[in-house]
């Protein structure tokens, strides 16, 4: 059995093939993506 993971900015993908190479399962999920803003101040 092989598992493949696809993790992504917007989301997460995911498969399990069996050894033929057939698929077993599949999956996805969004990614709930916030970023913060980050501020450097150098003082002169």
């Amino acid at each position: 059995m092989y598992l493949g993971i696809d993790l992504g900015t917007s989301g997460v993908k995911v498969i399990i093939l069996d050894d033929s190479d057939c698929l077993i399962a599949q999956a996805s999920s969004a990614l709930d993506v916030s970023r913060r803003a980050i501020v450097v101040r150098a003082k002169p």
